[in-house]
């Protein structure tokens, strides 16, 4: 395996994403990250996809 978390096992990755979900900082950011690229696409006329409107 390969990459970001090699070897480690789906109980540690579980694990580790439930302390995230508890943290109220770390989903308030993910939240803001999450409506900062859907209101750039937006704003920029994307459609589903990822293609641009013209």
């Amino acid at each position: 395996m390969t990459g970001r978390g090699a070897g480690r096992s789906d109980r540690d990755r579980i694990a580790e994403l439930k302390d995230k979900l508890r943290d109220e900082a770390y989903m308030e950011g993910a939240i803001l990250r999450i409506a900062t690229v859907l209101s750039a696409r937006l704003t920029e006329g994307y459609v589903d996809g990822g293609r641009k409107a013209r």
